[in-house]
């Protein structure tokens, strides 16, 4: 991920294949350079400990979502600009 560019939005939906659940965990859209190993780390402590369907010991895949910022949807109103 050290390549995608840290205003692009990044999120995670992580979901455990081995329950009858399958339950997806997700972690919302964000500024790459928000999105650090102890927040993912956080989700996944909050949803193992309120859900013992879900835990780290089962096989889980991981889906990252990339939402690439460009010049058309970077614009910034400049304040007091009508």
């Amino acid at each position: 991920m050290d390549d995608v560019p840290g205003i692009d939005l990044v999120g995670l939906r992580i979901r455990n294949t081995d329950t009858v659940a399958n339950i997806v965990v997700g972690i919302s859209l964000r500024r790459r350079e928000q999105l650090k190993p102890d927040v993912v780390w956080g989700v996944l402590a909050n949803v193992i400990q309120s859900n013992a369907r879900f835990g780290l010991g089962d096989r889980v895949k991981v889906h990252l979502d990339h939402v690439r910022k460009t010049a058309e949807n970077c614009r910034f109103k400049r304040k007091g600009a009508h």
